[in-house]
């Protein structure tokens, strides 16, 4: 997902129908994507 500037604000995850959607925060993601690749070295 990204705001009116182009930042990377979220991350699209599920649909729940044809008109909603979750997502996950970008921190959420940064966050996640951190530790596995710190656990993986």
């Amino acid at each position: 997902l990204l705001n009116l500037d182009g930042r990377c604000v979220g991350m699209n995850i599920a649909r729940a129908n044809r008109c909603e959607t979750y997502a996950i925060p970008a921190a959420e993601v940064v966050a996640v994507v951190q530790k596995l690749v710190a656990e993986s070295e």
